[in-house]
């Protein structure tokens, strides 16, 4: 993996005892604004520089921002689980694209087992937090 040469990666967890997934992406720094503005009292806005804009983030320790995949790692046990990287990606806009196709195409949010449930951890793709009407029933 290179973290000089790319933005970002998109990685998945697979829990090999409940055969359960979960598709993310992590960047290898941290993002934000390179300047952030405060407006001071008398209306004036002032422009300070952020110190943890381009710093190294913890892709090296990171595991997933899914709490329910979270604590069945620390239930189950981290060698329950295999970690592994997809693709990586030089930019931001093809990071995040590739992980909202990724999660659309494996319809992540609704599809289930033979058994009925949930294949996925994952709660949202993008900014869909919720399932449509149209697919309780699947």
């Amino acid at each position: 993996m290179d973290s000089e040469k790319n933005f970002g990666f998109l990685y998945c967890v697979y829990n090999k005892q409940d055969k359960k997934y979960y598709i993310g992406m992590k960047q290898y720094k941290r993002g934000g604004k390179k300047t952030r503005a405060r407006k001071l009292k008398n209306g004036k806005t002032v422009r300070k520089t952020n110190e943890k804009y381009g710093s190294p983030s913890n892709w090296k320790d990171y595991m997933t921002s899914s709490t329910e995949l979270q604590g069945d790692v620390v239930t189950k046990g981290k060698k329950v689980f295999a970690f592994v990287c997809i693709k990586e990606y030089k930019t931001k806009g093809g990071l995040v694209y590739a992980e909202a196709n990724l999660q659309h195409k494996l319809d992540v949010m609704i599809s289930v087992d033979k058994k009925g449930e949930k294949l996925y951890y994952n709660k949202a793709v993008a900014a869909i937090r919720f399932v449509p009407k149209e697919y309780y029933n699947l």
